[in-house]
């Protein structure tokens, strides 16, 4: 019971030894302990760490595992040294000053630990070349190839690390490989204070896992054996995670990474985004390119820009022309909603690939855009006419200015061809006339359609009128009209005629009727008459 006690007590003696190590006590403090003080924070020298299986026969007479081996050393920081200097030399030989806690900082300060990455990605002529060179040059500057890929016959990738100080070097050397530097961003992660932050933590670690080694070491019993080994076994592997850490972060401060993204320079393709257009606000814009893809090149993807600001249009569908070395893109439409920044500038870019690699071209066309003027126009009055009678049609119209090629048409609504002209400056008048030859209970519909040109293009409106056409009156006189009086006797002939019908098909179809009528009214005569001539003989008969 004591022993267990004791055993306790040493370990409690322990952990505040440690806790004071980590935080700076001298050695004086050490023997307040009772001997168990720890031992400085330095490594072991790499000749005294014992190897794992070493470590795990330490305290195997008592049939007590061995606590887990120490790492291996970890390398030098590359700072100047992991912790500040405390002394410097003074003036005369052998005068030591001591320097205080802020000036060793700012002296560790000065060795900063940098880590840099560069991505690039530049355009070249072959893919597969600039791929081997890239890693040559890495090699040739005392790096390596970290991986590389070619995804695409026309891009790849690769990513190499140099020696830090050799980056601007690379970099400057990959530059004049390429045809082409697309883009460079280079990024400085600074991690001086993670660094030797990390360093503290493994010195405070590497201490107490020294401590409870000893501890390990003066157990007199199993269990107190085995609880001092699952502390080491945690130790441990907080040790293993911290100098991994340190390790990950020597590796990247020593050599920078560089990632570059390669893509095959395209071959030049002719294209032909048509000629120039004149537009008004709202109207439909139609767009399509011809162009003469290299050999080898089969699959395309083109893009149009209208240069309004409006969404880009990307589509692959083209096809081609009677002419065998030439293609066409898809009509694409497009309208612009604001004439205030014309003229606009559209922009065709069509990309193909192949086996023969990568081809690109480009064109632009202007388009011009304008407010497109206002045609009001009046067809006339709503007129009536006899059949076969001329009528006359007048329409009117305003004529804003910039309007040309003025032209009139006028639609008559039965069929007949329709009145087209040109309509004189200054004129805004479109007279016509035309004869109906038939009439009809409803009227028949003009349009009268004005079209000019302006610098929108060609503006046009219209207007309808309505025309009845009635039936010719025949001739009258005195109010009296042959025409109309026959037709009147003609009305009533057909009624009396109507009339003459309807009793016979009422006849017919009540004739059953009648038949039975006059049977019956025959027998009843019969048998009135029978009993007339018998009255009369009974009559003749008696005295």
């Amino acid at each position: 019971m004591i022993s267990n006690m004791r055993f306790q007590l040493v370990l409690l003696l322990a952990a505040a030894a440690v806790l004071f190590a980590a935080c700076g006590g001298g050695a004086d403090e050490s023997s307040a302990f009772g001997g168990f003080a720890p031992p400085p924070p330095a490594a072991p020298a790499p000749a005294a760490a014992p190897t794992r299986e070493e470590a795990f026969d330490v305290g195997s007479a008592a049939g007590v595992p061995a606590p887990p081996a120490a790492p291996a050393p970890r390398p030098a920081a590359p700072a100047a040294a992991l912790a500040p200097p405390k002394l410097v030399a003074g003036g005369e030989l052998g005068d030591i000053a001591v320097v205080s806690d802020e000036a060793a900082a700012a002296l560790a300060l000065q060795q900063r630990i940098i880590i840099r990455t560069v991505n690039m990605g530049l355009v070249v002529a072959d893919i597969s070349l600039s791929l081997d060179n890239i890693e040559k040059l890495a090699v040739e500057l005392g790096g390596w190839k970290v991986s590389s890929d070619r995804f695409q016959k026309h891009a790849g990738s690769i990513s190499i690390r140099v020696p830090a100080e050799r980056l601007d070097e690379a970099v400057g050397r990959m530059r004049e490989m390429a045809v082409e530097v697309e883009s460079e961003r280079s990024n400085s992660q600074d991690v001086t204070e993670e660094y030797f932050d990390i360093t503290a933590r493994l010195d405070s670690l590497l201490a107490e896992r020294d401590v409870y080694t000893k501890l390990f070491e003066d157990a007199e019993k199993v269990e107190d054996a085995l609880q001092v080994r699952e502390a080491l076994t945690r130790i441990q592997g907080d040790v293993e995670s911290l100098q991994g850490r340190i390790n990950r972060l020597d590796l990247s401060s020593s050599s920078s990474l560089i990632n570059v993204s390669l893509s095959l320079e395209p071959a030049e393709m002719t294209v032909d985004a048509g000629t120039d257009q004149t537009a008004g606000v709202g109207q439909v814009v139609r767009f399509r390119a011809f162009f003469k893809p290299p050999e080898g090149i089969e699959d395309f993807v083109f893009m149009w820009d209208f240069g309004d600001g409006s969404r880009v249009v990307t589509s692959d569908r083209t096809a081609p022309t009677e002419d065998e070395d030439t293609r066409v893109t898809a009509t694409q439409t497009h309208q612009y909603h604001d004439e205030r920044d014309s003229p606009f500038f559209a922009k065709v870019t069509i990309t193909g690939t192949g086996d023969a690699g990568l081809a690109e071209g480009e064109d632009t066309l202007t388009v011009t855009v304008s407010k497109i003027p206002t045609i009001e126009i009046f067809a006339g009055e709503n007129a009536t006419v006899e059949e076969d009678q001329e009528v006359q049609l007048t329409g009117s119209f305003t004529r804003p200015e910039g309007l040309s090629e003025v032209r009139f048409k006028w639609d008559f609504g039965d069929g007949t061809p329709a009145v087209t002209g040109e309509i004189a400056e200054g004129v805004t008048n479109a007279v016509t006339t035309h004869v109906y030859p038939d009439h009809r209970p409803f009227s028949f519909t003009a349009t009268l359609t004005i079209t000019a040109q302006s610098e929108a293009g060609e503006v046009e409106g219209f207007s309808t009128v309505q025309v009845q056409v009635t039936e010719v009156r025949g001739w009258a006189i005195a109010g009296w009209s042959a025409s109309d009086q026959g037709k009147t006797a003609v009305r009533a002939l057909s009624g009396v005629g109507q009339v003459a019908v309807s009793v016979l098909i009422w006849a017919a179809i009540f004739s059953p009727i009648w038949g039975l009528v006059g049977v019956g009214g025959f027998l009843g005569w019969r048998r009135l008459r029978t009993a007339r001539s018998h009255r009369r003989e009974s009559a003749t008969a008696t005295p």
